[in-house]
């Protein structure tokens, strides 16, 4: 992947921000040493320490606030704590590339992270609804923490950085970072899982922590589900398009008053899935110091001839433990004769060290020296007095974060190992081995190496890395010696997953279990142990060659690729925003003039719809007829655009043939294309009538209209005022005349129905200005439009207009290099589109000059395109040419 990166990369900055910072303090003796405080965050130090040692990065630096061992804000133990400390404590900060957002006191920490992230957001977005509160106070201070965070964020950002944002606790950071500086390019990555929509719609603050992420450039998950369910969220709650890898969003400009809003525009979000992995030769080096080796040894001697099972939770995850607990006893109660034959280490970390998942220390700074992230390397700052960074606003007392549910939870875990070894237990066997403590990432590579099975079942998790570990530890005894030698006497390492943790969509040789099941997890238990060694090592292999090829660099890699491609695509098209100007109507009439054989495209709606709605809104009830037909003023001009045998001119719409044959049946040689190019007449003339039309979607499966169509009934039954349009190919679904939030909100639902349905049917959807259409998949006008082209390879000029709403596709028809191809887009500046106008009044002022200047009668040396003086009301650059002293000629017309 390394040569796919689409630019210089070896010049791009790093800006990693997560809510904390990756290194922690622990005091041991009169002594400190640095560790990372997060398990994911060892992954993440490991990745771009790895970008940068191999070029594909110039430099890293973090921002967080700095926290213990115990995942607090550091703060003081006494009164005394010296300005001098404090500014030593920075500066050891400041040399490890970490960037501490002085200005975030721990209440506004513990409000924003503690409260709202952690007891309510996470609760959320693992599924346990019940045990969430939502407190307007603490969602004010989450978004105080965010804005200050950015207000940091741009203190460091220097033009060319990449920002990467980390975690649930910075979901609206995206969109302020891009309201301060919209050139910035912003990553957003989601280590938990993304709950269904319907999970995430408890959420009060819902809408803007979606705006929020969409603020970033690129939006990343753990696993696709994950993905899917967002985009679902942002379709079923802002109504934006969402396709399966981007959401289109048209961000407004922000009423909060701290943040300097820009205007509003349309942005589209990419949205990317790459798995966090690990480094394997972190493992590999720690399993193999001499003390890790004692200990593996000691752990052997005293479980020899033992089945060993392991399981580690932590946090949300100890709700999964209780099943897992009654699973085990449910297999001793089946296999009485295997008790004095299996042990379960079962670690349960407690919630209050739940951030110190991996002691990685580092020496000295990381930009600085190519030292890689290693497990046994710390840094000693002896003399250093820890109750320093009181100048960061941290006050001495602690942060608790167990809810009383949690505290249950423990005792109850307590109470049931207490149950299974005071029954299977005798002297000499006891089946759980209880860890109720913190364990170090030394000590836990020491249980998983000596470990036969690695129990993981939580109800919810985005990606337990401890799977990851697990493997790698297990790699010495891959038979085939590729992953660094073997050892005969032990199996190789079994996987029992839940179904609902991200790294069962990784590990091909894992045994998958339902959580919420005991009997599930029971059966699971009883696979692993009657494993043939030889089925353990196939599955072994396929884990491993995971391990192996998913690496947290490789991780790291992805997210580069993604977000630079991202970058060169914007950059392309800011070129080509650039490039695209207002229409020369001096070029234009030019290259009309000496062309030999035109192509002329007109999206009806995007070029004359107004004055139809005009002529509609003027006319007389008994003139009702009219409305029929087109106004008498475009109607002339095609007319006269027509009897030039040079031209070959569509108008294209979504309307179905019959209707819109009728609307134009007075107009000979203007060919038309219907229900986005379904259907097609050619521009010999309609007098022939319906038969002379040509479908080119014949042969395609319609049957999807026959799910689809029910689904339109029932929303329009439950929307007054929304209008069903069945043709024989598309289907139209408009709420125009809805206004109510009502009828928004079942809009959207109807939207999110529909996306589901397009994933297992080849439809096309989109929804533009509360208009739903549904087509089948490989028809549009720009097939039909192709198709004309190919039939008439002579044609050296080319004219399309429409608006937003036309089918892209229809002016990439058109070549922007050559000077005889002329997309203009109406109303709006498009980077698609090389010109535009103001508005379809200029559109028809521009065709009447075009299709009269044969009727011109210019004098001996006298130039018609020096005659054209278009005078406009707007601002936009108009062409303004002398005009010879002749009558006003008819056809000068202001725009």
């Amino acid at each position: 992947m390394e040569a796919l990166l689409p630019i210089n990369k070896s010049n791009t900055r790093l800006i990693i921000v997560h809510h904390s910072l990756p290194l922690s303090l622990q005091n041991v003796g009169d002594g400190g040493y640095w560790s990372f405080h997060d398990r994911n965050l060892a992954s993440l130090a490991s990745s771009v320490h790895l970008l940068k040692k191999n070029n594909i990065i110039n430099d890293y630096i973090w921002v967080g606030c700095p926290v213990n061992d115990q995942f607090q804000p550091l703060s003081g133990t006494g009164n005394d704590d010296s300005e001098e400390e404090s500014n030593r404590l920075y500066s050891l900060l400041v040399e490890n590339d970490c960037n501490p957002v002085e200005t975030i006191n721990q209440k506004l920490y513990e409000d924003a992270v503690i409260n709202f992230t952690h007891k309510f957001l996470k609760n959320i977005f693992h599924y346990e609804v019940s045990e969430s509160r939502f407190d307007e106070g603490h969602w004010s201070s989450y978004k105080e923490f965010n804005r200050q965070f950015a207000n940091k964020v741009l203190q460091l950002y220097r033009p060319g950085d990449i920002i990467w944002i980390h975690g649930i606790e910075l979901l609206t950071l995206p969109r302020l970072l891009r309201k301060l500086s919209p050139s910035m390019f912003v990553g957003l990555f989601l280590h938990s899982p993304f709950p269904s929509v319907e999970v995430f719609r408890c959420v009060s603050s819902r809408k803007q922590i979606l705006k929020g992420m969409l603020g970033a450039n690129l939006v990343a998950f753990q696993a696709y589900s994950y993905s899917r369910y967002f985009c679902q969220s942002c379709t079923r709650l802002l109504g934006t398009p969402a396709g399966f890898d981007s959401v289109k969003f048209n961000d407004k400009p922000s009423d909060d008053k701290n943040v300097r809003s820009s205007s509003s525009h349309e942005r589209i979000t990419k949205i990317s899935v790459f798995s966090e992995g690990i480094d394997p030769n972190v493992t590999l080096q720690i399993l193999s110091n001499e003390s890790t080796k004692q200990r593996i040894n000691e752990l052997k001697e005293t479980f020899k001839g033992k089945t060993i099972f392991i399981s580690k939770d932590q946090g949300e995850a100890n709700e999964g433990t209780k099943n897992k607990l009654l699973a085990f006893e449910s297999f001793l109660k089946r296999n009485p004769s295997s008790v004095k034959d299996v042990v379960l280490f079962l670690i349960c970390e407690p919630i209050n060290n739940n951030s110190l998942n991996a002691s990685v220390g580092i020496s000295g700074s990381g930009s600085s020296n190519g030292s890689s992230p290693s497990h046994s390397m710390s840094s000693s700052f002896n003399g250093l007095n820890f109750s320093g960074f009181s100048s960061f606003g941290f006050t001495s007392s602690g942060i608790t974060g167990v809810s009383n549910r949690k505290d249950k939870v423990i005792s109850m875990i307590n109470e049931t190992v207490a149950r299974i070894n005071g029954e299977y237990g005798k002297v000499g066997i006891i089946p759980i081995q209880y860890i109720n403590r913190f364990v170090d990432y030394e000590e836990i590579c020491c249980f998983f190496q000596v470990a036969d099975i690695l129990l993981s079942a939580p109800l919810r998790e985005g990606m337990n890395l401890d799977t990851h570990d697990f493997v790698a530890s297990h790699r010495i005894k891959n038979s085939s010696g590729e992953a660094g030698g073997s050892n005969s006497n032990d199996k190789p390492g079994i996987l029992i997953l839940s179904e609902f943790d991200g790294a069962s969509r990784c590990f091909g040789g894992a045994i998958l279990v339902n959580p919420y099941s005991v009997n599930q997890i029971s059966q699971g238990i009883e696979t692993a142990f009657n494993l043939k060694n030889e089925d353990a090592i196939i599955k072994h292999n396929q884990n491993l060659e995971y391990v192996m090829t998913n690496t947290s660099y490789l991780w790291g890699e992805a997210f580069l690729y993604d977000i630079l491609s991202l970058q060169d695509q914007l950059q392309s098209q800011q070129l080509e925003m650039v490039d695209t100007c207002y229409l020369d109507i001096k070029v234009l009439d030019k290259s009309y003039r000496l062309a030999d054989r035109r192509l002329l495209i007109f999206d009806y709606d995007g070029a004359f719809k107004s004055f139809q709605q005009q002529q509609q809104q003027q006319q007389q009830p008994q003139d009702s007829l009219q409305s029929q037909y087109l106004p008498a003023k475009i109607a002339n001009i095609l007319k006269k655009l027509s009897k030039d045998t040079k031209n070959i001119i569509y108008v294209i719409t979504s309307r179905d043939a019959s209707t819109f044959g009728n609307l134009l049946e007075n107009i000979p040689g203007v060919g038309l294309g219907c229900e986005h190019g379904s259907f097609l007449k050619s521009s010999t003339g309609i007098r022939g009538g319906i038969e002379e039309w040509q479908n080119l979607s014949e042969g395609i499966d319609l049957s999807w209209k026959e799910m689809v169509v029910p689904i339109l009934e029932h929303f329009c039954e439950r929307i007054p005022g929304s209008s069903l349009v069945v043709n024989k190919v598309t289907v139209s679904f408009s709420y125009e005349n809805c206004f109510s939030e009502y009828s928004s909100d079942n809009a959207q639902e109807l939207l999110t129905t529909l996306m589901e349905v397009a994933g297992k049917t080849p439809i096309d959807i989109s929804n533009s200005n509360k208009i739903i259409e549904i087509k089948p998949s490989g028809t549009g006008s720009s097939i039909a439009m192709k198709r004309v082209m190919e039939e008439n390879p002579e044609i050296d000029f080319m004219l399309c207009i429409g608006d937003e709403k036309t089918e892209e596709g229809v002016f990439d028809l058109l070549d922007r290099l050559n000077p005889n191809h002329f997309a203009v887009s109406v109303g709006k500046k498009k980077s698609y589109t090389k010109y535009f106008v103001n508005n379809q009044n200029q559109v028809l002022s521009m065709l009447e000059l075009v299709s009269n200047y044969l009727n011109v009668t210019s004098p001996p040396g006298y130039s018609y395109i020096n005659s054209i003086s278009l005078k406009t009301k707007s601002s936009s650059p108009m062409v303004e040419t002398s005009t010879p002293n002749l009558n006003p000629s008819p056809y000068s017309l202001p725009i």
